[in-house]
């Protein structure tokens, strides 16, 4: 149907519609890389022809190839390319700094740890934590702030020397100290030093 009316509009949605059937193909398993490396094909060819002022397909387009080059071509360089363009993009396009988080960060984090890359995985946990303790006066930033904390916690206990967490404790709270966010980091170190025992 959207390959039939090619309308700018529709041209914009028949984009995110082929970037869509990607992903859901790409995360059944069942996908063959061809089929979906075809359909990003497809996508950047309408993303380039007729949709370059659409800057949110084009950071869905960025975050599929994510998946694509990490999930299917476990290609790592690949993936810090396309990661990289799609936060410079998202710093530019997102209407506050928790969409930054909430449709960049974490999904890029999540991207990493199918390829095992657990410290880029942590740096944008990190990044987004930082973002939050900016934020100290608004109630949804400090929740956000712990559940990041909570997933930083997840991720640390995945690599092969949890004794880092500690390190990260340290780190974060000199970012806490830079910004003045007091209240905010006590949220987040009420997480980050749960069962710390266990790490020693």
């Amino acid at each position: 149907y959207s390959k039939k009316n090619m309308t700018r509009d529709i041209e914009h949605l028949y984009a995110k519609n082929i970037l869509a059937k990607a992903t859901i193909i790409m995360r059944s398993g069942y996908g063959k890389s061809d089929e979906i490396r075809k359909l990003i094909g497809l996508a950047r060819k309408v993303i380039e022809d007729n949709t370059l002022p659409y800057a949110d397909v084009r950071h869905q387009y960025y975050m599929v190839c994510g998946w694509y080059y990490a999930f299917i071509c476990e290609d790592v360089e690949a993936t810090d390319a396309v990661i990289c363009l799609a936060k410079e993009l998202s710093l530019k396009i997102a209407t506050t700094d928790l969409d930054v988080i909430d449709k960049t960060l974490v999904p890029c984090a999540n991207i990493y740890l199918e390829l095992q890359c657990y410290e880029k995985s942590m740096k944008l946990l990190n990044d987004g934590i930082k973002i939050c303790l900016e934020y100290e006066a608004l109630e949804v930033y400090n929740r956000k702030c712990k559940e990041l904390c909570e997933y930083l916690y997840d991720v640390v206990n995945m690599t092969d020397n949890p004794k880092r967490y500690k390190m990260l404790i340290d780190h974060i709270a000199s970012d806490a100290e830079d910004v003045q966010s007091k209240k905010t980091f006590s949220l987040a170190l009420e997480v980050l030093c749960f069962n710390t025992e266990n790490l020693d």
